[in-house]
Order: structure tokens, then C-alpha cells, then sequence
């Protein structure tokens, strides 16, 4: 019984979901590539981590994003405007709150 418990305990931590969050809807005020990311790194004025990655000074697009160069283009075309962008944030990459979506209206 006890190793039914401890089984079921395991397969409870290893599958838990991502809570996600929307950010707020601001400009961009930076756009950066470092090496060593895997993606660009990006940052507003108000900054949230909703999955508890560790930290709240960027969020990361990655590269390998199914939608990496439109929303790219996207981002770009905001932050060149100076027009306000919503992200859906979820999940983490390299300890980073990593954008799923991006919202933006005119």
C-alpha cells in the first residue's frame, strides 16, 4: 500500500500543468538576442512570473515557437510603433516565463 501511495505521489508532481497568466498591456521596451538563449528575450515595464520560474526581469519567444517568425514579426512591428503587446506567458524556458501568444490591438 504504501508503495501504491508513493507511486501515485510521484505521478502527481511529474505531471503537473502550468497555471499561465496574461501579462500585462504595455510597450515593449527592449528587444534582445544573448548567446546562449534560445530565443529573444524581451521586456516590458511591469514584468510577472506566473509559473514561478524564477525570475521577472524578461520573457523569452523561443525560437523553436511553432509560430516563431510571425510572432516575431508581430512583436517587432509593436515595438517599433511603440503600440502595446499582450503575451499569454506559460511555462519556462532556460528558467524564463516563456510567451505562447502574443495580442496586440490598434
Amino acid at each position: 500500500m504504501k508503495s501504491l501511495f508513493a507511486i501515485l505521489c510521484s505521478l502527481a508532481i511529474s505531471t503537473s500543468t502550468h497555471a499561465g497568466a496574461l501579462a500585462s498591456n504595455e510597450a515593449i521596451n527592449v528587444l534582445h538576442y544573448y548567446e546562449g538563449h534560445v530565443g529573444v528575450l524581451i521586456k516590458q515595464p511591469t514584468m510577472i512570473d506566473p509559473d514561478k520560474c524564477g525570475r521577472t526581469d524578461w520573457y523569452i519567444l523561443r525560437n523553436d515557437h511553432p509560430l516563431y517568425k510571425e510572432m516575431y514579426a508581430v512583436v517587432l512591428a509593436a515595438h517599433m510603433a511603440n503600440k502595446p503587446v499582450h503575451f499569454y506567458l506559460e511555462g519556462c524556458v532556460q528558467g524564463i516565463p516563456s510567451i505562447r501568444h502574443a495580442y496586440i490591438n490598434k
